[in-house]
């Protein structure tokens, strides 16, 4: 429910009108009405939480993972601020980029996994080695949006394919694009990026750039980086591999996923 929050005010903020192959909440209801569903959504992930004292869970316990999820949605906010300034920024670095994603999935995941070894009593080391399995799972997952946002078509995403593209977002390929380009070919995408709108043969240059300079699967092996140190994680966490095996197997299908 946090997530959809999220998703729902991200799609105001972008101006989306898809998200899974269906409209918007914003493009069906407008602005206003997606707001208050968000809201509504943030309180009620809040409110379950605090419910779940009345199954049994420690008052204690019910603070600790209020409090964290409370950090949570600071984090995803913050994630949230970078990104939309990045569009407005020539000079965005690598490590910026990382924290600002560090901020979306990675967060809402890496909570998810926290919470659920706190609930079942695991120790402190535990613990963190699965919040940052769930981390390092967001961070690869990111990356690859970051990858289906540029290459993938919109009949598997959801979304206009070149999405990211259009929308000036300064994701990971373009990232890259800019330290593979001499300064010239970059100032060229620079221009592009400075327009309100882009046109299709604007993004048609900066997707024959990327292609030059095979981008794509150097966005591949990011993501692979990432879900290597989530798997090292997991397995210290969970030295049996088939007490393990569907996160293992969760963690494998986000590598290549298409959607």
């Amino acid at each position: 429910m946090l997530h959809n929050f999220t998703l729902i005010h991200d799609d105001i903020q972008d101006q989306s009108d898809l998200r899974r192959h269906r409209p918007t909440v914003w493009s069906l209801w407008d602005t206003a009405q997606a707001i208050n569903a968000g809201d509504a959504l943030f309180a009620a992930a809040h409110m379950m939480l605090i419910q779940s004292r009345e199954s049994g869970l420690p008052a204690e316990t019910v603070l600790e993972l209020s409090e964290a999820l409370h950090a949570t949605t600071l984090r995803i906010v913050e994630g949230q601020v970078l990104d939309l300034g990045f569009e407005a920024r020539p000079d965005v670095s690598a490590d910026e980029y990382l924290t600002m994603i560090s901020g979306k999935s990675a967060a809402i995941i890496g909570y998810a996994c926290f919470a659920g070894a706190t609930v079942a009593g695991a120790s402190d080391e535990t613990v963190s080695h699965l919040a940052e399995f769930g981390r390092a799972t967001g961070i690869a997952f990111q990356i690859r949006d970051d990858l289906l946002g540029v290459w993938q078509p919109a009949t598997e995403t959801g979304k206009p394919e070149a999405d990211d593209i259009r929308r000036r977002k300064k994701s990971l390929p373009v990232l890259l694009l800019h330290d593979s380009l001499s300064d010239r070919d970059w100032e060229s995408v620079s221009e592009i990026y400075r327009q309100e709108e882009l046109t299709p043969a604007d993004v048609a240059h900066v997707l024959d750039l990327m292609a030059r300079y095979e981008i794509q699967p150097l966005v591949q092996q990011r993501v692979q980086h990432w879900h290597d140190i989530a798997i090292s994680h997991l397995e210290a966490a969970i030295p049996d591999p088939s007490a393990r095996a569907e996160l293992f197997a969760l963690a494998d299908a986000l590598v290549d996923r298409r959607a």
